[in-house]
C-alpha cells in the first residue's frame, strides 16, 4: 500500500466517522435528567422512585418526576411542587427509566481501538538490527497505521450502533407508545395512596456524585 492509498484511506475513514458521529447526535434520543438523577440499569430494579418525565403540553412543558398516572391525570413532581395535567393537554411525552451509560460504549469502543493499534505495532517492537531487509522494516514499521485503516472503520461502525441502540433503549415515548405503558415506571404505579398528602410530594432529590 503506497502513501496516496494510505491518504485516500485516512480520508474515507474521516469521512465515514464523521458521518456516523452526526448519525449518532440525530439517532440518540436527548433527555434532560438532573446528574446522578437516574439509577442504573440494575439499581432501576430496586430503585422505588419514578423515572424521569419531559412532558409537552399545551400550557408549557414539565419536567420531573413521574408520581402517578390515575383519573386521565399524570402527575409530575419536581423540586418544588406536584403537577396533575390532564391526559387531554398533553402533545408527547418522553419517559427515561433508567440511565443508558451509552458513554461507556464510547470508551469500550476507543479501547478497542487502541488495542488493535497496540496488538499491531508488537512486530516492530521485536525488530532486530542490522538483518532484516529495508522492504521487511518498512512493513513493520507502518503495520499499526495499515491495521488501523482497516479495522478502525469496523470499530466505529459497531460503536455507534450500540451506543444508539444503548442510548435508546430505557426511554418511551408517547403517543408513540400508550399512556399507559409509563405506568409501571411510576413511584405509585397503583395511583398515589389515600393517605399520601399530595401537596408534600415533591420529586426524588438527585444523589451527588462520591468524590
Amino acid at each position: 500500500m503506497n502513501k496516496i492509498e494510505v491518504s485516500m484511506k485516512k480520508d474515507e475513514i474521516f469521512h465515514l466517522a464523521t458521518f456516523l458521529i452526526l448519525f449518532l447526535v440525530i439517532s440518540c434520543k436527548t433527555f434532560h435528567a438532573p446528574p446522578q438523577y437516574l439509577p442504573t440499569a440494575k439499581q432501576a430494579q430496586s430503585d422505588v422512585y419514578g423515572g424521569w418525565i419531559e412532558v409537552k403540553t399545551n400550557k408549557g412543558n414539565i419536567n420531573g418526576e413521574l408520581i402517578a398516572i390515575q383519573e386521565k391525570r399524570v402527575f409530575v413532581a419536581d423540586l418544588r411542587t406536584l403537577h396533575e395535567i390532564d391526559l387531554e393537554d398533553i402533545i408527547s411525552a418522553r419517559l427515561v427509566t433508567y440511565n443508558p451509560e451509552s458513554s461507556k460504549v464510547f470508551l469500550q469502543t476507543a479501547e478497542g481501538i487502541v488495542f488493535t493499534l497496540l496488538l499491531a505495532g508488537i512486530p516492530a517492537m521485536i525488530l532486530s538490527t542490522g538483518e532484516e531487509s529495508f522492504e521487511v522494516f518498512l512493513w513493520l514499521l507502518v503495520s499499526p497505521v495499515v491495521a488501523a485503516i482497516w479495522t478502525t472503520p469496523i470499530w466505529v461502525t459497531v460503536g455507534t450502533g450500540a451506543a444508539i441502540y444503548q442510548s435508546n433503549l430505557p426511554i418511551i415515548d408517547y403517543p408513540k407508545k400508550p399512556i399507559d405503558a409509563f405506568i409501571p415506571f411510576a413511584r405509585f404505579p397503583q395511583g398515589i395512596p389515600p393517605d399520601v398528602d399530595k401537596n408534600s410530594i415533591r420529586m426524588k432529590i438527585p444523589k451527588k456524585e462520591m468524590k
